[in-house]
């Protein structure tokens, strides 16, 4: 559902690479571009645009800081719908989670 991304008028956009995770144990990824229209999307932009089924917890890809994780990066599960899904090296990564 590309609804919520609509062209407007005027606007010279460029899009987003979405790194998709299909489970927390997961390997293998895919890979999905989405218009990106402003410099954030929140996290029910999200949901709608791709309309998972059956439900799962998401998981994005975060910068930390060394003293949480040496790696520089953690997986942050988003829940509230105005929550912003976080860019990592200007790309989304999430990881999935199904609960049912």
């Amino acid at each position: 559902n590309y609804e919520i991304f609509r062209y407007q008028q005027g606007k010279n956009l460029t899009s987003i690479d979405v790194i998709w995770y299909p489970s927390l144990d997961s390997n293998n990824a895919l890979l999905s571009t989405i218009p990106r229209i402003r410099d954030h999307i929140t996290f029910k932009e999200f949901r709608l645009l791709f309309k998972k089924q059956p439900i799962y917890r998401y998981f994005f890809k975060t910068t930390c800081t060394p003293d949480i994780n040496k790696e520089q990066y953690v997986f942050r599960e988003l829940t509230m719908d105005d929550e912003l899904v976080p860019l990592y090296d200007g790309k989304i990564f999430v990881q999935l989670d199904r609960i049912s």
